[in-house]
């Protein structure tokens, strides 16, 4: 019997995916509330604006940044992981900005706001 209740629990657990993590899934992001969230705060973007996941410090980050090439301004992100938790967020101060173009990659757009 003991046995058995191992294996269920064995089963439901490899069968069961991983909810929070919008980094170990394929599926939409819609599926996360903090995604979700961050794309409820991005409203009549007049240059595009998109949810990115990227790296930094070896790290995958999700952080909302400007992509409109013809947009100029600073970027001030603020990075979560992959569960939603807020890890670093950016000003404008030089020492900032240097940081953020040394350690901080774009991998890929998870979501864009365009006008």
């Amino acid at each position: 019997m003991r046995i058995f209740i191992l294996l269920m629990l064995l089963m439901l657990t490899l069968s069961c995916s991983d909810n929070t993590n919008v980094c170990a899934t394929t599926g939409s992001i819609d599926d996360f509330p903090w995604i979700a969230k961050l794309k409820k705060s991005m409203t009549n973007c007049s240059c595009e604006t998109s949810i990115i996941k990227g790296k930094y410090n070896n790290q995958t980050v999700i952080f909302i940044a400007s992509t409109d090439p013809q947009c100029l301004g600073i970027d001030t992100p603020t990075l979560y992981n992959c569960e939603g938790k807020e890890i670093r967020s950016f000003t404008d101060s030089v020492a900032d900005q240097k940081e953020l173009s040394d350690k901080l990659t774009r991998d890929s757009v998870l979501y864009r706001c365009k006008s």
